[in-house]
């Protein structure tokens, strides 16, 4: 998947500074970015190599035609203008708040985020009758080997995430904000997905819910939706979920499950954790996606959260061998 083209232009160098600034150094947008403050040298561009979104801060002279990406979108102070059928954007606001905005205005065509193949991403889920505390490890070490042979984006549905521990990031938006936007009208679910991905090293991740209360805030339906809308338009090959029974389509997620990874310790109350799972999902006519489950003995690992650098420690540690010794 290749990374969209944003070209900005406007008369006022600072602007344009600031804005392509924030583009490149934003991990969640994941785009390519030039700035112009001169016609000629944005016509030029154009000519070239086309950018998917052409940001228009100030008025071109020339023909409109002249220019014509996938999308062109104004930016402006006033909203006296008259700008035809383009889209316009309130030019002075927070730069997240736009960059959202232009996200779910763009629609690809097929082309910035067409798929590696025809197929429908491979969704994996991850879960833990007893919540035990490798669960999120597992799920993300398990990405950052899947992302080796194929892009993978791992996503976090659980309750209290931890991520300002693993990540050392806080977020401006989280999950409940795209799935909110998912059941809108008139929203493009490629682009709206992919200005929300984060990167670190080799893992592509979602925010995950912020108040856990978020949680149950959407239907089942909502929530099928949303699981429907990234298998089948996301782009990648391969979605690990970090699922909690807390969610209210915990069992619809699992039968979306092309294959289920499930921890369970060695203890006997760990066997009879597993044992009340097994027997909900027989009450439930569930018991056939036993085939997709692929139990793993959830071993304690020492140390598994000190240090700074977690996803490399995972990866490059007994967190990585278990992973692929035992699940791949």
């Amino acid at each position: 998947m290749r990374k969209i083209c944003i070209a900005v232009y406007d008369e006022a160098v600072d602007y344009v500074k600031a804005l392509t600034n924030f583009i490149s150094d934003n991990k969640s947008v994941g785009a390519d970015v030039a700035g112009f403050c001169q016609e000629d040298e944005l016509l030029n561009c154009c000519r070239e190599k086309p950018p998917d979104i052409l940001l228009l801060g100030t008025r071109i002279k020339r023909d409109m035609n002249i220019v014509k990406p996938p999308e062109v979108i104004w930016l402006s102070d006033t909203a006296a203008d008259d700008y035809g059928d383009y889209p316009v954007l309130k030019k002075y606001q927070p730069a997240d708040d736009l960059i959202r905005q232009v996200m779910e205005l763009y629609d690809p065509g097929g082309g910035a985020l067409k798929k590696d193949d025809e197929a429908a991403s491979r969704l994996i889920s991850v879960y833990s009758p007893g919540q035990t505390d490798i669960q999120t490890p597992v799920a993300v070490t398990l990405s950052v080997c899947l992302g080796e042979e194929g892009n993978t984006l791992y996503v976090n549905f659980r309750e209290n995430a931890g991520f300002l521990k693993i990540f050392r990031e806080e977020y401006s938006r989280d999950l409940s904000d795209l799935i909110f936007l998912t059941g809108r009208k008139n929203t493009s679910f490629g682009p709206l997905l992919q200005s929300m991905v984060y990167r670190e090293q080799q893992l592509q991740y979602l925010p995950p819910f912020m108040n856990p209360v978020d949680i149950s805030g959407f239907t089942k339906e909502e929530w099928i939706n949303f699981i429907v809308n990234i298998k089948s338009k996301s782009g990648f090959r391969n979605i690990v979920a970090d699922i909690s029974a807390a969610n209210p389509a915990f069992y619809g997620i699992l039968k979306e499950s092309e294959s289920i990874i499930s921890l369970c310790g060695t203890s006997s109350y760990a066997s009879a954790q597993r044992s009340h799972f097994e027997k909900n999902l027989k009450i439930r006519n569930l018991d056939y996606l036993g085939e997709k489950i692929k139990w793993t003995a959830a071993r304690e690992i020492p140390g598994l959260f000190a240090g700074e650098d977690l996803i490399s420690s995972w990866f490059w540690g007994d967190m990585g061998d278990l992973i692929r010794e035992k699940i791949l």
